[in-house]
């Protein structure tokens, strides 16, 4: 009786400081998250738990294990990635995290290219990458989205690609191509697996121009890492009067002039213009064919946006309704709505305004190819010299 009664008081003496210990950790341990879910809330908690798991855990490898406090997060976009900006107590800037939703592939890809725009100076500092580039952690960048494209904003812009392109010209990673008139192919085919006969006969007049353009282009192209996504939302300029481009999710590997086509595309470069912009981007006046190859990549990157545009405002509870829709455009030209709202190609509110935009932007890109600038463009491509 007497051993039980020492084992005993020997027990409950251990299991005193085993629970003075655990108290001890936890209070420690609560007080640091209590403080972090404070600074929170509301905004935090209403991201599912895996994205708040994953934020956690890259900001702790970023960090290196040092504490932090959440001032704020801000959502900036839920498709195809997650995309906020990330406010931190007593640090000197703000930082943008991306939760990649892609293939395994692209989402590798998209960490490298995000490291090598980071490297070179053309994209946002790169804080943090996963190992599989699940979450991506850049610096915000301060300055002005969507910038009038001046001569020298342009000029600027051009270079900066320019420089980009050339700087990773060897690079064999992720050699797999994908190219604007891949994305083209993939949106129509989408299109037309849902829409009425009347949509998929005018979209296989479409297709049946898109594969006149590819077989004059192909033998052109050459394939190497590109930005893949340039239009004024993506691009930055600086307070230092710098161009920077973000959002790398959508950077592949296919010809430069892909990302040269989208400038002029929603710059709504006139054809003097276009001849600049080779002039900048070649240190030489262009031949007729680079002249040539610039159009159709720009009449692809026009026939990508209104197919865009066309997918993203369909009705999803009943797709098969939405046709293409006939009648004028009563606000100009598409070129015109592009220098005019920069920041809104890619974030139309209205469907009414995005019909209008789809409307007209499929009435003119049909008007181009058979327009005489078109068939001279196929002509200095396909004529052997």
């Amino acid at each position: 009786m007497l051993l039980n009664a020492r084992r005993l008081k020997r027990s409950s003496a251990l299991c005193k400081i085993l629970l003075f210990l655990y108290v001890g950790s936890s209070v420690v341990f609560y007080s640091a998250n209590a403080l972090e879910s404070q600074a929170l809330a509301p905004a935090f908690s209403r991201l599912s738990p895996a994205s708040q798991n994953k934020i956690r855990k890259a900001l702790h490898s970023m960090l290196e294990g040092a504490p932090y406090t959440i001032l704020k997060i801000t959502p900036y976009s839920q498709k195809p990635d997650e995309v906020y900006r990330l406010q931190l107590k007593g640090h000197a800037h703000d930082y943008v995290v991306r939760l990649t939703h892609r293939t395994e592939y692209a989402k590798q890809r998209t960490a490298e290219r995000s490291q090598m725009a980071s490297d070179s100076g053309v994209g946002p500092q790169l804080f943090y990458a996963s190992p599989h580039g699940s979450i991506i952690i850049t610096a915000w960048v301060e300055g002005k989205n969507c910038p009038k494209m001046t001569p020298p904003t342009l000029t600027a812009m051009v270079k900066t690609l320019k420089h980009f392109h050339q700087t990773y010209a060897t690079t064999q990673s992720f050699p797999d191509a994908y190219t604007i008139a891949n994305r083209c192919d993939n949106r129509i085919k989408e299109i037309k697996s849902f829409f009425t006969d009347k949509a998929t006969h005018v979209l296989s007049q479409v297709e049946e121009a898109l594969k006149e353009m590819n077989q004059a282009l192909e033998p052109h192209d050459h394939h190497i890492p590109i930005h893949g996504d340039i239009n004024g939302v993506n691009t930055i300029l600086t307070n230092q009067g710098n161009i920077k481009l973000i959002d790398w999710g959508d950077s592949v590997t296919s010809d430069p002039y892909d990302d040269l086509g989208a400038l002029a595309f929603y710059a709504a470069l006139s054809v003097s213009e276009e001849e600049n912009l080779l002039l900048t981007y070649l240190d030489r006046p262009p031949t007729a064919k680079e002249k040539a190859k610039l159009y159709l990549k720009r009449l692809q990157s026009h026939l990508h946006y209104i197919l865009w545009i066309f997918l993203s405002q369909r009705n999803l509870s009943n797709p098969k309704s939405y046709a293409l829709p006939q009648g004028p455009f009563k606000v100009g030209s598409l070129s015109q709505w592009l220098r005019e709202n920069a920041c809104k190609t890619h974030h139309i509110k209205q469907a009414s305004d995005a019909t209008k935009v789809l409307m007209k932007g499929l009435a003119e890109f049909q008007d181009l190819i058979t327009g005489p600038r078109y068939k001279k463009a196929l002509r200095a491509l396909t004529h052997s010299s």
